[in-house]
């Protein structure tokens, strides 16, 4: 059966993508605290954990770029403040760019680390990169990774309340269009 297309929803395989993402960025974020406060074996099962799930976030990421190409995400709702639009756009670019940036600086530090430990996605390795190893490049490659993590953390915050906003205060359709089954406005 053919999806209707909609220009009031995402398709389903953008929601799809989109909640699995989500979930996936946000137990990274946390694996990366949980990695930096820990040691010895523990900590190198979360890295490698963090780096496995970081991995896939840059694929899913590749996959969500070209879907959204494919079949663009509906216009944004009429009436919205003059503000909301180029602010929404401005947060979604800045997602898509480090959600592609952030693992790529990951895999990137796991390439140039004077002692290199493969990424392992369900049993494949990832080959590493051709960039040169040592210290310096690896955390010129981490801190940029930081930076962004730092970033996409508020950002979130930012795109979970707006979120919010839009469906208990606003109460339009805005949430809804992103999520399975449609929630109900509450207009």
């Amino acid at each position: 059966m053919n999806e209707q297309v909609s220009f009031e929803r995402y398709s389903r395989v953008a929601v799809f993508l989109h909640w699995v993402m989500a979930a996936l960025i946000l137990v990274n974020l946390i694996l990366a605290v949980v990695s930096a406060n820990s040691e010895g074996g523990a900590h190198r099962v979360v890295l490698n954990l963090h780096k496995s799930i970081g991995f896939s976030v840059l694929l899913l990421s590749l996959a969500r770029l070209a879907w959204r190409l494919y079949r663009p995400p509906p216009p944004m709702l009429a009436g919205k403040a003059a503000w909301e639009r180029p602010v929404a756009g401005i947060v979604h670019t800045a997602f898509y760019f480090m959600m592609v940036l952030i693992p790529f600086l990951g895999w990137w530090v796991s390439s140039a680390a004077p002692k290199r430990h493969a990424i392992n996605v369900l049993g494949w390795e990832a080959p590493f990169l051709p960039v040169m190893q040592g210290k310096a490049f690896a955390g010129a490659a981490m801190a940029g990774h930081k930076v962004l993590g730092f970033t996409m953390a508020a950002l979130l915050v930012l795109h979970i309340g707006a979120a919010l906003k839009h469906h208990f205060i606003d109460r339009d359709k805005v949430l809804s269009r992103m999520t399975f089954p449609p929630l109900q406005s509450r207009a």
